[in-house]
């Protein structure tokens, strides 16, 4: 009786808070699936509560291969309300990435909002996946680009090829382990915490740099925000967490030290944008190649 008190007690709550709550901290909306309509709210800026939660404990450590842009913490701390932290140091990757993988960033390929990027991204992916000879992942942000693309080269590939949403991510991981040379097409659930080492997985292809979509009514609120406290929303938000997203996507392939392979990024405002040297910068150094032709010599040495 005491836990359905508890449970009631906080569904009030949660119904005070969406419909009758003026607390312009939080941001609400409505989701709609086929079979649900959600709505749901939270707040804009986390930081509040999470500093609460954390200088309460005796200790924490945070560790993780990608919280660090441009050599510090700032943009993570921030986001969590850490103001005094007694120590923090970023360590030297124990991979060499170049030695053990070469980016290919195809120096012809149209930026990824024109309407010809899923043809084109199509049939330079055929190309690589031959170097590679499967062995792939294919990593998108955009649904609609990862099922255009995967369409365009299902039937004139030789390898298994799987995607994201036909079956369960667990069932189509073991079948990507399973089956040599295989390719796996997916979203953002294949961005992290995916630890597959030696040659089943050589390539690792990203569609593009994983902004966050404007759409999102989260994301949407937090920009705001920056707006009107003055700040730049895409080079104080919008570009730090793309490099965290992209670190762990180009994560996938380096799993141990005897791993090698090829991360191919098919947006080229990487080179052609200046904010692009700024990614870059954040990212694993590696030999970049723009030009297929060369890109094949190279993998071949």
């Amino acid at each position: 009786h005491m836990n359905l008190l508890i449970l009631s007690e906080r569904f009030i709550e949660n119904i005070n808070n969406i419909f009758f709550n003026e607390n312009f901290s939080n941001v609400k909306w409505i989701e709609k699936t086929s079979k649900n309509l959600s709505i749901k709210y939270s707040p804009i800026d986390v930081s509040l509560y999470l500093k609460e939660f954390f200088y309460n404990l005796k200790g924490v450590a945070f560790t993780s291969a990608t919280l660090a842009i441009n050599s510090n913490f700032e943009f993570f701390k921030q986001r969590l309300g850490l103001e005094k932290v007694d120590y923090e140091k970023v360590y030297k990757s124990i991979y060499n990435y170049n030695k053990q993988a070469l980016l290919f960033i195809p120096g012809n390929i149209p930026f990824p909002d024109s309407k010809d990027f899923p043809d084109k991204m199509a049939s330079i992916l055929l190309e690589i996946l031959n170097i590679s000879k499967g062995n792939a992942f294919v990593l998108f942000t955009n649904i609609k680009n990862m099922k255009k693309v995967y369409n365009l080269i299902k039937e004139n590939i030789n390898y298994n090829i799987y995607i994201q949403g036909t079956e369960s991510n667990f069932h189509i991981l073991e079948k990507f382990k399973k089956n040599k040379n295989s390719v796996l097409f997916g979203s953002f659930s294949f961005w992290e915490g995916i630890d597959i080492k030696g040659e089943a997985l050589s390539l690792v292809v990203i569609e593009k740099i994983p902004f966050s979509v404007p759409s999102d009514p989260l994301k949407k609120a937090r920009i705001d925000k920056i707006k009107e406290e003055g700040g730049n929303p895409f080079f104080d938000y919008q570009i730090p967490e793309a490099i965290m997203t992209l670190k762990q996507g180009i994560g996938r392939l380096i799993r141990g030290k005897l791993d090698k392979g090829i991360i191919a990024i098919f947006d080229n405002r990487l080179i052609k944008k200046s904010y692009g040297k700024r990614i870059l910068k954040n990212i694993p150094e590696m030999k970049i190649y723009n030009d297929l032709d060369l890109l094949i010599k190279a993998s071949n040495i």
